[in-house]
This record gives C-alpha cells, sequence and structure tokens, in this order.
C-alpha cells in the first residue's frame, strides 16, 4: 500500500451547504457533499488517506488524480517551484500587464 496525504495546497470552504475545494498546485476544483467532505476531513484526521480506496474508491482516485491527495514522499514545494520556473523562465512565451489607473 502506498502512503498518500492531502496536499498542503489544499483550500476548502462552505458553499451553499456543501464544501468547495480548491487545489493551488493543480488549479483544479471539486464541490463536495457534506458526506464526503466528513470523510477526507476523518481520513485526514486518523492519518488513513489510503483507506479511502477500500471505503469509496471512486472519490479516492479523483482526489489522487486532481492533486488533492498525493503520495507522502511527493515534494510538493519542489513541484511548485519547477511549475514556476518552468513557465517563469519560457522564452517562447511573453506576457504583458497592463493595469489600469483611475
Amino acid at each position: 500500500m502506498s502512503f498518500m496525504k492531502p496536499s498542503r495546497y489544499n483550500n476548502f470552504m462552505p458553499y451553499e451547504g456543501k464544501y468547495i475545494g480548491h487545489n493551488g498546485l493543480s488549479n483544479r476544483y471539486v464541490l463536495l457533499e457534506p458526506d464526503l467532505f466528513y470523510l477526507l476531513e476523518a481520513a485526514r484526521n486518523e492519518g488513513g488517506i489510503a483507506e479511502l480506496k477500500d471505503v469509496h474508491p471512486k472519490f479516492y482516485h479523483y482526489l489522487r488524480e486532481n492533486e488533492f491527495t498525493v503520495a507522502d514522499d511527493f515534494d510538493e514545494l519542489q513541484a511548485c517551484i519547477d511549475r514556476y520556473s518552468a513557465i517563469g523562465f519560457d522564452e517562447t512565451r511573453y506576457e504583458l500587464h497592463i493595469n489600469p489607473r483611475r
């Protein structure tokens, strides 16, 4: 069994009786029913993210595919630095942002 952990870049907030989640690293969103959110929180608090695979396989795979959960040995900070470097130093792209003044 591979050990999993919740991404450090997850943010969840209540939204119209449900919970909306965003992962800042993958830039993906999820809208969860309260039961699924509480299941995720219980797994996180008990250190049993990998056990979600037995309890709710479809939910487990969704979280994993969208980087809401990652392998224990995955270095999220380094992945963030690598993605920034790939975009920030890409000489094939140029972006110009003009901010209007009042």
